[in-house]
């Protein structure tokens, strides 16, 4: 009660016994509950808590993408899922050269994000692994639905965008340089590709 009258020296009590006095006292007293009520209601209500940041588009729009080439189709009876990467691969050259497309703009729309080159360097050899691999007939399609490179990268920026002590965001040329080096595994393995298939073309015709 005396801390309410200090921080509201208006409401003061008088001392003086005649009877205004006594009205005066009346409503000072009051006034003090009303204020105590009203502290005891403020105090009561639980805190405002800032609302969690909404992703952003372009996160947004990793996610879908990697969904879509990883994980948009359910194998019946199992709880495994597989995505559009592999079946575009199947297709001779042309396949594999549009999905490492898709794979180069998620590695583009992180570094967009500010993802840090250590990020970035472990996303384009997630690429790397994969677009060797299926240089392989049969095996490397089956190794492309197991080790889902686009969900990884997905993963490897959430990750990235929930730790806020790694903010080594990567520069425009270090970007430029990795996506050429995607080029080049590209390319490189179409070329593998294509040895094996003249190889294996010469093998079927000597027997």
């Amino acid at each position: 009660m005396s801390a309410l009258i200090t921080q509201n020296p208006e409401l003061k009590i008088p001392r003086s016994g005649t009877s205004l006095d006594l009205t005066r006292s009346s409503t000072g007293l009051i006034r003090l509950g009303e204020v105590a009520i009203r502290q005891t209601r403020m105090n009561s209500q639980p805190a405002a808590t800032e609302p969690s940041p909404k992703p952003s588009r372009s996160l947004t729009r990793i996610r879908q993408l990697s969904r879509l080439l990883d994980n948009a189709i359910a194998i019946p009876g199992t709880d495994y899922r597989v995505g559009l990467d592999p079946l575009i691969g199947i297709i001779p050259a042309a396949g594999d050269y549009l999905t490492a497309g898709m794979s180069a703009y998620i590695i583009w729309e992180a570094a967009q994000l500010g993802a840090s080159k250590k990020t970035l360097t472990r996303m384009v050899a997630n690429v790397a692994w994969d677009a060797f691999a299926g240089t392989i007939p049969i095996a490397g399609d089956l190794f492309d639905v197991a080790w889902k490179a686009n969900a990884r990268n997905a993963a490897l920026l959430e990750a990235h965008a929930a730790d806020p002590q790694e903010r080594d965001r990567a520069d425009t040329g270090f970007v430029v340089l990795l996506l050429g080096a995607i080029a080049l595994i590209v390319i490189a393995s179409t070329v593998v590709s294509l040895l094996l298939l003249a190889g294996l073309w010469r093998l079927l015709n000597n027997l």
